[in-house]
């Protein structure tokens, strides 16, 4: 091999040397960048989007505590759906007496009067026949309270009444019942009756009639109301909410957990961590529903911790962080 071959041959040489490392570091820089992209896709793996769509937020407690922000668990129960009837007090028939003289004579002396209230039996006045001229005593027939009295001493009887008294501790709800909710309406279903001017006052019975008004267009609601509160009285005008169906359900959540956000009706399911608190706007599907409670078909379990009272103020924090991310 002469000299000039040997310069050639190691001139390739060097030129392949030189480019055997820049090769190695290239691969090199290759699979660095594929275990990266891998690292990325272990982290947030294809397909696995439900939780980004989940807005949550995290609350020390003490901060959820301030804000008055409450939280119950889910469970089984009843939904009770409910129809408002309105309607006045009554006193029936039976619980009013009117006391005339058995017969007529002279009103000698009369011992009670409007207000007062008396037992069966007690004497109401003195009475002197004219057939007779005998003096026989006018006695009450019902316990309650004297309503009217039309009798004095020196006046004659005649037919007239002298006394009307009334068992006001016992009333009447009589409910007007049109004909869009009669059919919702039965005997027996349970009834809360509150005064329209006292709505504290409530108390609770069934319905025991349902029976035609006369010349309007409604039925009357009939409900006994035993031992009644002095703030509840004959011609008080009332609400009424009769419990029209009281179905059981393995899942219930208070109605004020309920929100939308975006469309989606949810709750904040929360998740205690430590001092702090993580709620999550979590999407349900909801079956029956009543004035308090609704009846989760999908997306709580029971036993889900959830925030109630005040929860509206999460609401606010994910609408708020939505709006500052979208600007």
């Amino acid at each position: 091999m002469n000299t000039a071959n040997v310069i050639i041959i190691s001139a390739i040489l060097a030129a392949y040397a030189c480019l055997a490392p820049a090769a190695d570091n290239h691969t090199g820089n290759h699979i660095e960048n594929h275990e990266e992209k891998q690292s990325e896709e272990e982290k947030h793996p294809a397909g696995d989007h439900h939780n980004q769509h989940q807005p949550t937020v995290t609350l020390k407690n003490t901060v959820a505590e301030h804000q008055g922000i409450t939280l119950a668990r889910a469970d089984s129960g009843n939904i009770n759906q409910q129809v408002t009837l309105y309607g006045q007090l009554q006193s029936g028939p039976e619980q009013i007496s009117h006391v005339r003289a058995r017969f007529t004579g002279l009103i000698k002396s009369v011992l009670l009067t409007v207000g007062d209230t008396v037992k069966k039996g007690d004497l109401l006045a003195n009475i002197e026949s004219n057939d007779s001229l005998q003096n026989y005593p006018l006695l009450a027939p019902i316990d309650g309270v004297i309503i009217q009295r039309h009798a004095n001493a020196g006046e004659f009887t005649q037919d007239q009444i002298l006394f009307s008294i009334a068992q006001l501790d016992n009333l009447w709800a009589e409910l007007q019942l049109f004909s869009g909710k009669a059919g919702q309406v039965k005997t027996g279903q349970t009834v809360t009756i509150t005064g329209l001017d006292n709505p504290a006052t409530e108390i609770t019975s069934a319905i025991e009639h349902i029976v035609p008004a006369l010349n309007a267009p409604y039925q009357i609601a009939r409900v006994p109301l035993r031992r009644v509160a002095n703030s509840l009285y004959a011609g008080l005008w009332v609400t009424a909410r009769v419990n029209t169906t009281n179905q059981p359900a393995e899942v219930i959540i208070d109605q004020r957990a309920l929100h939308t956000i975006e469309g989606k009706v949810g709750a904040f399911t929360a998740k205690p961590q430590g001092e702090a608190t993580v709620y999550t706007f979590t999407e349900v599907t909801l079956g029956l529903q009543d004035d308090n409670f609704a009846s989760v078909l999908n997306g709580i379990t029971a036993g889900t911790l959830y925030a109630v009272e005040n929860s509206y103020i999460l609401k606010a924090d994910v609408e708020k962080s939505s709006a500052e991310h979208t600007h």
